[in-house]
């Protein structure tokens, strides 16, 4: 049966609070959950399992934010790689939600599917829960677990209702997931274990660590999007003596230790896209090359490549983090291959193409094949960007027919259109001229931390990562932590004397004030062309909680990680959004097209002036 228990918004919201680093929220905590009263007062008393359980979370699958449902109606398909052997004894979806409606007159209700079966039906109602639901073992095939959830919004009498305005909502959080039973002493596949390190790991570095076990942790940072270096933790940095990859125990649960002579290599298998392939508990030695093209289709970022269906409105939501962009490149525009089968209805769809929250154009949909081209605005660019491609369809007014869904596939040759990137003036292009290599240049292993806050919003997993103990390389993208700046550059925030000054005729402002220390400092230099960021430390205070570097080329970080960017080479630091420009042909040639044009008119004037003074000759006769 399904386990459902009601809780209260306070007790879920300091569960997920208290997560763990492998994402799984204290407020499951105990043995699988069976019904129980919607109550509060009961809500919070062993609630579910062992917090140090394994669970492939959904954010662990790249829905940092959960899954939302709304609308009425919703579709979502989730595949979770399980490599199959004697170490996995069960498993079982753990899905904390939190539904509400304007109107409660509808019944909602989740289903869950795994190998092509119903499994349950989650009637839901307003406030918070978590659904426990069994997988069978015959549902994994071939090492993978695809599991579909339907989300019905409600039915009612009401069938002139709008689709679109049901005013409903079903949150799944991203701790959720699929929970993963271990036999007693088992060792998990390599693979496994890494696909368990959560979204914000701990990682134990040796004392005196080496530049390449420097390396390695900043590699787990960066593919993880961010976590902690320490004396212990989930991920271990291990010596060159040791197996490349291990599976551990670690605190009770699984954890990876990492070593060889190229750990940071290492590191970036066991997070990357070929992790599947290390099915043993322990490999001594490994080589990844991953190769890169100069083109970007949108399936390699993870898009489905299978239909869809859309009732009224749907589509695909593609992450493109700057770092995946070939270096010196930028995105200049998109090109949108959509397939669809309309049902019929008179009523005409539109496929539209957005970025980062802006509409780009939009086109009608037709039956079959709809292409779409449209242009990114110069500027658009930033460390993490959200395409959007969405299929609209418009209300039917016949109140007795009910919107179907018909079929719509995204197109393997859907593209980002690239172009150069030219001269680096902001965080985010440094962030693609990194995705080839970048040396992190520190003090001491005591910058180590600070450098790891920053790495992990500019890189990705596979770029990769060498650490320099004070010696900047002779080339190569450089992050370099230091407090005073980095050797051949000029700094564009000067600080002597106790003052902090910026002074640029195109920036966005003159600034002369007293240097506190209590803020870190980070700006792009140029070093006879080669891209230097300088993150210059707090001299008082803690490492800023986050270093998201994004807009600018100069940033002042605060403690609790709030960002305050300025801009050197623009007055401003998002640009105008206007209509496309002018082709380079009509920039340069204007002026003699315009020349052309008035002569050619003068020269109609002209002939029509001495039309009244032809006459029309007789037959035979001159005029």
């Amino acid at each position: 049966m399904v386990g459902v228990r009601r809780l209260s918004g306070p007790a879920i919201v300091a569960g997920l609070l208290a997560s763990t680093v492998i994402a799984v929220p204290t407020a499951l905590a105990q043995a699988p959950l069976s019904s129980a009263p919607s109550s509060a007062a009961s809500s919070t008393a062993g609630a579910a399992i062992a917090p140090n359980a394994p669970l492939l979370s959904l954010a662990g699958l790249g829905y940092r934010d959960g899954i939302d449902f709304t609308g009425y109606e919703g579709k979502r398909d989730l595949f979770f790689r399980v490599p199959a052997g004697a170490w996995l004894s069960g498993t079982h979806l753990l899905l904390p939600y939190e539904a509400s409606a304007a109107t409660g007159a509808g019944r909602r209700t989740l289903t869950v599917m795994a190998g092509g079966k119903v499994l349950r039906q989650i009637a839901l109602s307003d406030g918070a829960g978590i659904a426990d639901v069994p997988v069978p073992a015959d549902a994994i095939d071939g090492g993978a677990l695809r599991t579909t959830l339907i989300y019905s919004g409600g039915e009612s009498a009401n069938r002139c209702a709008d689709r679109r305005m049901g005013a409903d909502h079903l949150h799944l959080d991203p701790a959720g997931g699929l929970a993963l039973d271990i036999a007693a002493g088992a060792q998990v596949p390599v693979g496994v274990a890494a696909a368990l390190i959560g979204p914000k790991p701990t990682i134990a570095l040796p004392a005196s660590a080496t530049p390449e076990q420097a390396a390695a942790a900043l590699t787990v940072i960066a593919a993880r999007g961010g976590g902690t270096i320490g004396t212990a933790g989930d991920v271990q940095i291990a010596g060159a003596s040791d197996p490349a990859l291990r599976s551990i125990a670690a605190g009770g649960k699984p954890g990876l230790a990492i070593g060889g002579q190229d750990p940071a290599a290492a590191a970036r298998a066991a997070f990357s896209g070929l992790s599947d392939l290390l099915a043993a508990p322990a490999i001594q030695q490994l080589t990844l090359r991953p190769h890169r093209d100069d083109r970007l289709h949108l399936s390699d970022l993870g898009v489905d490549p299978r239909a869809t269906e859309i009732a009224d409105e749907g589509g695909w939501t593609i992450a493109l983090p700057a770092s995946r962009l070939p270096k010196g490149k930028t995105v200049k525009g998109l090109s949108i291959d959509v397939s669809a089968v309309p049902d019929g209805n008179p009523h005409a769809a539109s496929l539209s193409a957005w970025m980062n929250g802006v509409l780009l154009g939009s086109a009608p949909l037709q039956p079959g094949t709809t292409h779409l081209d449209v242009r990114v605005p110069d500027g658009m660019v930033h460390s993490l960007n959200g395409i959007e491609v969405r299929v609209t369809r418009q209300q039917n007014n016949d109140c007795g027919d009910i919107p179907r869904g018909f079929p719509v596939q995204l197109l393997g040759t859907s593209e980002i259109v690239l172009g150069d990137a030219g001269k680096l003036e902001a965080f985010h292009d440094f962030a693609a001229a990194a995705g080839q290599g970048l040396t992190v240049v520190v003090p001491d292993a005591s910058a180590l931390p600070l450098a790891g806050k920053a790495v992990a919003g500019l890189v990705g997993a596979d770029v990769p990562i060498k650490v320099s103990y004070g010696t900047i390389p002779a080339d190569g993208p450089v992050l370099y932590i230091g407090t005073t700046p980095p050797p051949g550059t000029t700094p564009k925030l000067g600080l002597a004397n106790g003052r902090i000054t910026l002074a640029d005729d195109k920036g966005q402002a003159d600034i002369d004030l007293p240097d506190a220390g209590t803020q870190t400092l980070a700006q792009l230099l140029d070093a006879n062309g080669r891209p230097i960021l300088w993150v210059r430390p707090a001299a008082q205070g803690p490492v800023p909680a986050t270093l998201w570097l994004d807009q600018g080329d100069v940033a002042f970080v605060a403690g609790d990680g709030s960002v305050t960017p300025l801009s050197t080479a623009h007055d401003r630091l998002t640009p105008l959004i206007g209509p496309p420009p002018p082709p380079p042909w009509w920039q340069t040639y204007q002026q003699w097209i315009f020349l052309a044009l008035g002569l050619l008119v003068g020269i109609l004037i002209v002939a029509w002036s001495f039309r009244p003074s032809i006459k029309k000759a007789k037959p035979g006769q001159d005029a």
